[in-house]
């Protein structure tokens, strides 16, 4: 993280530093836009660091509540319903409840899958590697969720199907 240093304290979290580095490695330059948390001063700082260093095409900072009080939740829905305006404007979209309530349902059929994916993990000789597990969940960071849905659909399957415990070396965390 020799590149973030140049732009964060030292004594900032590595979460922020890692991700400081990433940018000005261009590795998160398919994205576009940004939308952090004012959750901690190494968040905010590292918002700054970031529309510094790419200048990405969206840049928005949310606050969040740290209560559930009814004016703290007020304030949060006040919060979203301009961060959903804002993003309309940018991108030239509409952000219905309708779609929302799709995305959800993408997004719960991956929880699902996942979960089935993990369980083949449990077993004593497990069908899938830690290695090949992490591939595949990194993956669904950064596809899609309809198209790693279905590509998560088939591996189950396929895993299912060849039925053969991985071979590997000792299980260790």
């Amino acid at each position: 993280i020799l590149l973030a240093e140049a732009h964060l304290p030292i004594n900032t979290c590595g979460y922020c530093r890692s991700t400081i580095d990433g940018v000005l490695k261009k590795g998160y330059d398919f994205l576009n836009g940004i939308i952090a948390t004012r959750s901690c001063a190494n968040m905010v700082r590292m918002f700054d660091a970031w529309r510094h260093a790419a200048n990405p095409g969206f840049a928005e900072m949310l606050d969040l509540p740290y209560k559930t009080h009814p004016a703290a939740v007020e304030m949060y829905r006040a919060e979203l319903e301009k961060l959903k305006g804002r993003l309309e404007t940018h991108y030239g979209i509409s952000i219905t409840d309708e779609g929302l309530a799709e995305a959800i349902q993408v997004y719960d059929r991956t929880r699902q899958l996942l979960r089935q994916l993990y369980e083949l993990r449990k077993a004593a000789a497990p069908l899938i590697s830690g290695a090949e597990c992490l591939a595949v969940v990194t993956a669904g960071m950064v596809m899609r969720k309809d198209e790693y849905n279905q590509l998560l659909e088939g591996l189950l399957v396929e895993l299912e199907e060849r039925g053969k415990a991985h071979q590997g070396r000792a299980r260790i965390m």
